[in-house]
């Protein structure tokens, strides 16, 4: 899925699919995320723009810990060959570790009227977190998700995958009609 060329008789359907689109991705900044992010600048150029959800750190604006972040050796090639796509990232302030994910009503109102996908890929992984953080996270955060999606006006996509770990035995899927 490299994209060499943004003439769009030579891309692919899935460069097709993402051409102006806007993407909001939670959990950006973990391992996943981070991967994907570099994946779809680098290999669907022409997407519109990627909103970032990211949480604050103490003494650290978004803005600053973005910067940061892309100085990281993952992203050398965006960097080298195609800085300008770093522009089409627009960070936004949010924590799913608080209920309403503390995100600004104009942030809202943003991803409401713009995003058309959603990558959620927020989730916390330490095993040793107590049971009340890890369902603030991993449940409550979703469901904002799931609630600000129903809100999205152009969503195009959204695809829920569930699986309870404990037994393997239930996925849900789920597609908006």
């Amino acid at each position: 899925m490299d994209c060499k060329q943004s003439n769009e008789g030579n891309q692919s359907p899935i460069q097709r699919f993402y051409a102006g689109q806007s993407i909001l991705i939670t959990g950006g900044t973990g391992f996943v995320g981070k991967v994907l992010l570099e994946k779809l600048l680098r290999s669907c150029p022409n997407i519109s723009t990627i909103y970032l959800l990211m949480r604050p750190k103490r003494n650290k604006s978004i803005e600053s810990q973005l910067n940061e972040m892309f100085e990281s050796p993952l992203y050398d090639r965006i960097r080298e060959k195609m800085p300008e796509l770093r522009k089409k990232i627009v960070p936004l302030r949010a924590d799913l570790n608080i209920d309403g994910l503390e995100m600004s009503e104009n942030d809202k109102t943003l991803l409401i009227y713009n995003a058309t996908i959603i990558f959620h890929v927020a989730a916390s992984v330490q095993f040793n977190l107590k049971l009340e953080a890890a369902t603030m996270i991993n449940v409550n955060g979703t469901r904002f998700i799931l609630y600000l999606a129903k809100r999205m006006q152009k969503l195009q996509l959204h695809l829920v995958l569930l699986n309870r770990s404990q037994d393997g035995m239930t996925m849900i899927w789920g597609q908006r009609e």
